[in-house]
């Protein structure tokens, strides 16, 4: 078995992102100015996974429902002059 990780840019709004063999979804952080999403995969895993991933700064409107999200992380971009929540289903 072998393990790796990756990691998938997002932008703010919404996100689609496909993970091949992913074991575990397992932040959000900023590199380089960008959002970027980091996930373990698994080769042993045979799927493909299709993640939706909603990203709003503070004080935007959400009109998704919420309730099928979980809450990911916070990211800041532009030494904290943005910050971005990161939710995911």
């Amino acid at each position: 078995m072998i393990r790796k990780i990756y990691k998938y840019n997002l932008m703010p709004g919404d996100n689609v992102v496909k993970i091949e063999a992913c074991e575990k979804i397992m932040g959000v952080e900023n590199q380089n100015g960008n959002i970027v999403l980091y996930a373990m995969v698994n080769d042993t895993f045979g799927t493909v996974n299709t993640y939706k991933f909603l990203v709003v700064g503070t004080g935007w409107n959400i009109i998704d429902d919420m309730t099928q999200y979980k809450f990911l992380g916070t990211v800041n971009q532009y030494d904290r002059g943005l910050m971005w929540h990161v939710f995911y289903k």
